[in-house]
């Protein structure tokens, strides 16, 4: 395509969404999002109703560590995101950035002490941090960096395709979801296309072999999550 029809990257999203975690609903706690699916740092507001009045709450991120490779396994435990005071009416309000960690399910917590009052469901989806340089030589390489890449054998892990053709994967699990990699540049002075498309990480059966290789077919039978396909271009020139 001409020069102008160059694109940073376009996400391609499956026709269905998963819904974040219910809230508990053992606690008083009554939370609300009003965002509560999106990339690292998107803004989105969290409220509380139904809590102690006037009252110094604990506001808790609930997420997965390890990896797969070392045997470490994996996981689940929370961190701080801060505190908030409740009002004479025993609600609060208070803004939030998606925190920068793993894609997928998590869940923010509110606790007084160690009483878990409620907590809410929201869910990370992968985007690209920076693709670079857009323009390069034959042999220069070409830098990816993604947020927000999952930790279930469902979506810890992209496939990876140049010009359609299947060049590797890369995970996300390990590196709390920010993968970094590149791609040296081949073939002929134009644009050329890497895409990213779910996968599997791996499965029990052994043949065929369906494990951590393009699903082109994501969009109608990927088995979980919300993983979208990554497209994205830059162009070789003389």
């Amino acid at each position: 395509p001409p020069r102008s029809t160059l694109f940073p990257y376009t996400m391609l999203f499956r026709s269905r969404f998963d819904h974040p975690w219910p809230q508990n609903r053992t606690g008083p706690a009554k939370l609300t999002l009003t965002v509560d699916r999106g990339p690292v740092g998107q803004p989105t507001t969290l409220s509380g109703r139904d809590l102690p009045r006037n009252t110094s709450i604990q506001l808790l991120w609930s997420t997965t560590v390890g990896d797969r490779v070392s045997g470490v396994g994996q996981t689940h435990l929370t961190r701080s995101l801060g505190d908030v005071e409740t009002g004479p009416s025993g609600t609060f309000t208070t803004n939030l950035l998606i925190p920068d960690d793993l894609g997928g399910q998590h869940r923010i917590e509110v606790k007084v002490g160690e009483r878990l009052l409620g907590s809410v469901g929201l869910v990370i989806i992968p985007s690209i941090v920076s693709i670079g340089p857009r323009r390069v030589r034959q042999g220069e390489e070409i830098s990816f960096h993604l947020k927000g890449v999952g930790w279930t054998t469902f979506d810890n892990t992209y496939a990876v395709t140049y010009d359609n053709a299947f060049i590797g994967y890369g995970c996300g699990f390990s590196t709390h979801g920010d993968v970094q990699f590149k791609v040296t540049a081949t073939g002929n002075p134009g644009t050329h296309i890497v895409d990213l498309y779910p996968t599997i990480f791996k499965g029990k059966e052994e043949m065929p072999r369906i494990y951590s290789l393009p699903q082109l077919t994501y969009t109608e039978d990927h088995p979980a999550r919300i993983t979208p396909a990554i497209r994205t271009s830059f162009e070789i020139v003389e």
